[in-house]
Protein backbone atom coordinates (compact mmCIF):
# COMPACT_ATOMS: atom_id res chain seq x y z
CA UNK A 1 0.00 0.00 0.00
CA UNK A 2 2.96 2.17 0.90
CA UNK A 3 4.05 1.91 -2.60
CA UNK A 4 1.04 2.82 -4.29
CA UNK A 5 0.51 5.62 -1.47
CA UNK A 6 3.97 7.17 -2.12
CA UNK A 7 4.14 6.82 -6.33
CA UNK A 8 0.10 8.60 -6.13
CA UNK A 9 1.89 11.58 -3.73
CA UNK A 10 4.96 12.43 -5.85
CA UNK A 11 2.17 12.23 -8.90
CA UNK A 12 0.28 14.42 -7.55
CA UNK A 13 2.53 16.73 -6.03
CA UNK A 14 4.22 17.13 -9.42
CA UNK A 15 0.86 17.76 -11.17
CA UNK A 16 -0.48 20.64 -9.04
CA UNK A 17 3.43 22.20 -8.90
CA UNK A 18 2.95 22.31 -12.95
CA UNK A 19 -0.30 23.32 -12.65
CA UNK A 20 0.27 26.35 -10.43
CA UNK A 21 3.18 27.54 -12.51
CA UNK A 22 1.75 27.53 -15.78
CA UNK A 23 -1.20 29.31 -14.63
CA UNK A 24 1.14 32.17 -12.77
CA UNK A 25 3.68 31.99 -15.82
CA UNK A 26 4.07 32.32 -19.49
CA UNK A 27 6.71 29.49 -21.29
CA UNK A 28 10.10 31.08 -19.88
CA UNK A 29 8.79 33.42 -17.62
CA UNK A 30 10.66 33.41 -14.12
CA UNK A 31 10.17 34.72 -10.49
CA UNK A 32 12.62 35.07 -8.22
CA UNK A 33 12.24 32.80 -4.73
CA UNK A 34 16.12 33.61 -3.40
CA UNK A 35 17.43 35.92 -6.19
CA UNK A 36 20.86 34.31 -8.16
CA UNK A 37 19.66 31.43 -6.26
CA UNK A 38 16.30 29.46 -6.75
CA UNK A 39 13.77 30.71 -9.27
CA UNK A 40 10.73 29.52 -10.50
CA UNK A 41 10.92 29.07 -14.29
CA UNK A 42 8.72 27.92 -17.21
CA UNK A 43 10.30 25.98 -19.37
CA UNK A 44 8.86 23.14 -21.85
CA UNK A 45 11.54 20.06 -22.29
CA UNK A 46 11.05 17.82 -24.96
CA UNK A 47 14.29 16.14 -23.81
CA UNK A 48 14.89 13.93 -20.33
CA UNK A 49 15.47 14.79 -16.71
CA UNK A 50 17.35 17.70 -16.09
CA UNK A 51 17.37 18.92 -20.17
CA UNK A 52 19.13 16.15 -21.25
CA UNK A 53 19.00 15.26 -25.37
CA UNK A 54 16.48 17.84 -26.20
CA UNK A 55 15.90 16.23 -29.02
CA UNK A 56 14.70 12.82 -28.09
CA UNK A 57 10.24 13.44 -27.41
CA UNK A 58 9.79 9.89 -28.75
CA UNK A 59 12.80 8.19 -27.59
CA UNK A 60 11.88 9.46 -23.83
CA UNK A 61 8.03 8.62 -23.97
CA UNK A 62 9.18 5.29 -25.26
CA UNK A 63 11.22 4.93 -22.65
CA UNK A 64 9.15 6.22 -19.65
CA UNK A 65 6.34 3.65 -20.77
CA UNK A 66 8.91 0.95 -20.68
CA UNK A 67 10.13 2.21 -17.08
CA UNK A 68 6.52 2.93 -15.92
CA UNK A 69 5.37 -0.40 -17.05
CA UNK A 70 8.18 -2.35 -15.55
CA UNK A 71 8.10 -0.63 -12.07
CA UNK A 72 4.64 -2.12 -11.77
CA UNK A 73 5.26 -5.38 -13.07
CA UNK A 74 8.62 -5.51 -11.18
CA UNK A 75 6.34 -4.60 -8.16
CA UNK A 76 3.03 -6.74 -8.44
CA UNK A 77 5.15 -9.39 -9.64
CA UNK A 78 8.33 -9.38 -6.89
CA UNK A 79 6.15 -8.06 -3.82
CA UNK A 80 8.95 -6.36 -2.43
CA UNK A 81 8.75 -5.41 1.28
CA UNK A 82 12.48 -3.63 2.24
CA UNK A 83 11.31 -0.28 3.26
CA UNK A 84 13.90 1.36 0.72
CA UNK A 85 12.96 -0.36 -2.12
CA UNK A 86 8.99 -0.04 -2.02
CA UNK A 87 10.21 3.97 -1.52
CA UNK A 88 12.66 3.71 -4.34
CA UNK A 89 10.26 1.69 -6.40
CA UNK A 90 7.03 4.70 -5.44
CA UNK A 91 9.56 7.41 -6.28
CA UNK A 92 10.25 6.09 -9.66
CA UNK A 93 6.74 5.21 -10.56
CA UNK A 94 5.33 8.35 -9.37
CA UNK A 95 8.21 10.44 -11.14
CA UNK A 96 7.32 7.96 -14.29
CA UNK A 97 3.98 8.80 -14.31
CA UNK A 98 4.11 13.04 -13.61
CA UNK A 99 6.37 12.99 -16.89
CA UNK A 100 5.04 10.67 -19.09
CA UNK A 101 1.37 12.62 -18.33
CA UNK A 102 3.20 15.70 -19.35
CA UNK A 103 4.69 13.85 -22.57
CA UNK A 104 0.91 12.48 -23.46
CA UNK A 105 -0.44 15.81 -22.92
CA UNK A 106 1.97 18.55 -23.85
CA UNK A 107 4.34 16.51 -26.13
CA UNK A 108 6.83 17.93 -23.69
CA UNK A 109 7.77 17.73 -19.86
CA UNK A 110 6.92 21.21 -17.73
CA UNK A 111 9.94 22.19 -15.59
CA UNK A 112 10.01 24.62 -13.19
CA UNK A 113 12.59 24.42 -10.38
CA UNK A 114 15.73 26.81 -11.52
CA UNK A 115 18.75 26.47 -9.44
CA UNK A 116 20.47 28.58 -12.25
CA UNK A 117 23.33 26.65 -11.93
CA UNK A 118 21.99 23.95 -13.09
CA UNK A 119 19.31 22.99 -15.71
CA UNK A 120 15.59 23.59 -15.07
CA UNK A 121 13.47 20.39 -13.77
CA UNK A 122 10.39 19.41 -11.73
CA UNK A 123 8.70 17.40 -9.02
CA UNK A 124 8.76 14.29 -11.35
CA UNK A 125 12.46 14.51 -12.12
CA UNK A 126 13.88 14.88 -8.20
CA UNK A 127 11.71 11.65 -7.17
CA UNK A 128 13.29 10.03 -10.26
CA UNK A 129 16.99 10.27 -9.45
CA UNK A 130 15.56 10.20 -5.45
CA UNK A 131 14.47 7.26 -6.28
CA UNK A 132 17.03 5.61 -8.58
CA UNK A 133 19.90 6.59 -6.36
CA UNK A 134 18.68 4.59 -3.50
CA UNK A 135 18.02 1.77 -5.67
CA UNK A 136 21.58 2.22 -6.39
CA UNK A 137 22.62 2.26 -2.69
CA UNK A 138 20.55 -0.64 -2.09
CA UNK A 139 22.61 -2.49 -4.22
CA UNK A 140 25.82 -1.14 -3.48
CA UNK A 141 26.15 -1.22 0.07
CA UNK A 142 26.75 -3.89 2.41
CA UNK A 143 23.81 -5.62 4.30
CA UNK A 144 21.47 -3.70 1.32
CA UNK A 145 18.18 -6.14 0.30
CA UNK A 146 20.11 -6.62 -2.51
CA UNK A 147 23.24 -7.74 -1.65
CA UNK A 148 24.86 -10.95 -1.04
CA UNK A 149 24.65 -10.57 3.32
CA UNK A 150 21.41 -8.97 3.32
CA UNK A 151 20.25 -7.29 6.37
CA UNK A 152 19.89 -9.46 9.17
CA UNK A 153 22.83 -11.90 8.23
CA UNK A 154 26.28 -12.75 9.91
CA UNK A 155 29.30 -13.34 8.27
CA UNK A 156 29.90 -16.98 7.28
CA UNK A 157 25.63 -17.59 7.23
CA UNK A 158 24.67 -19.92 4.26
CA UNK A 159 23.01 -17.61 2.02
CA UNK A 160 22.19 -19.63 -0.58
CA UNK A 161 19.59 -21.04 0.24
CA UNK A 162 20.72 -24.71 0.82
CA UNK A 163 20.57 -26.14 4.25
CA UNK A 164 21.22 -29.37 5.71
CA UNK A 165 18.13 -30.38 7.48
CA UNK A 166 18.78 -32.13 10.80
CA UNK A 167 15.84 -32.20 11.83
CA UNK A 168 15.97 -29.81 14.36
CA UNK A 169 14.18 -26.17 15.19
CA UNK A 170 17.07 -23.76 13.51
CA UNK A 171 17.17 -25.60 10.53
CA UNK A 172 13.40 -23.98 9.92
CA UNK A 173 15.73 -20.13 10.44
CA UNK A 174 15.96 -17.91 7.24
CA UNK A 175 18.94 -15.99 6.48
CA UNK A 176 17.39 -12.47 7.55
CA UNK A 177 16.95 -11.69 3.38
CA UNK A 178 13.41 -10.17 2.45
CA UNK A 179 12.49 -12.07 -0.55
CA UNK A 180 12.18 -9.69 -3.36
Amino acid sequence: MAFWLLALGVFLVDRLTKAFVTSILGEGGTIPVIPGILHITFVLNPGGAFGLLPQGTIFFTLVTLVVFTAVIWYYITQRPRHWAVVTALGLVLGGTAGNLYDRLTVGQVIDWIDFRVFPVFNIADAALVTGLGLIALTILLPGGPFSESGPGTAEGDDVSGSREDNGGPEDDRTDGREQL
